[in-house]
């Protein structure tokens, strides 16, 4: 599976090298770098991203005030070379937080984790889809009661009321 990718970050220099790394990591499309909070939310609004990596320190707004603006959350990777922020960032539940310069098996260590959770949300939710088609909600005695579909044996009728055996 492919995941998109996004740069956000005001040092050119830092952005290419992300660049290299998510296109040495083969499973990563990068969709598009921004240089700051305003050019990242144009493109979030504009395309699918999964992975987010986010420098900290950028003009306008900061990268964790940033997180705070987004309604549909990618993971966010914490890109800085600022090791101050590090343990208030995990307030913001960052997926991983990467101290500039970046080596590239640190670079994929905080990848893999990141799509690791991806999957398990997709998992998550395709179970919850699953349980969700199996089973139905009865309202028995003023109260509502989900039921396994496939313990129904068949039901019958009576005017405003049935019968489920």
């Amino acid at each position: 599976m492919t995941y998109q990718t996004l740069i956000v970050d005001d040092d050119d220099l830092s952005i290419k090298v992300l660049e290299k790394m998510v296109a040495m990591a083969g499973h990563l499309k990068h969709v598009g770098s921004a240089k700051d909070a305003l050019q990242a939310t144009s493109i979030l609004q504009n395309q699918q991203v999964d992975i987010v990596l986010l420098d900290i320190e950028m003009p306008e707004m900061t990268g964790l005030h940033f997180i705070n603006t987004l309604r549909h959350r990618p993971e966010i990777i914490l890109v800085t070379a600022q090791k101050d922020y590090a343990i208030e960032a995990f307030d913001y539940e960052v997926t991983d937080y990467l101290l500039k310069p970046v080596a590239f098996e640190r670079f994929m260590k905080a990848i893999n984790r990141a799509t690791a959770n991806l999957a398990s949300a997709k998992n998550q939710s395709q179970e919850a889809t699953n349980k969700a088609d199996s089973t139905i909600f009865i309202k028995e005695r003023n109260q509502f009661t989900r039921l396994d579909k496939s313990l129904i044996h068949y039901v019958e009728a009576y005017g405003d009321y049935v019968n489920i055996y």
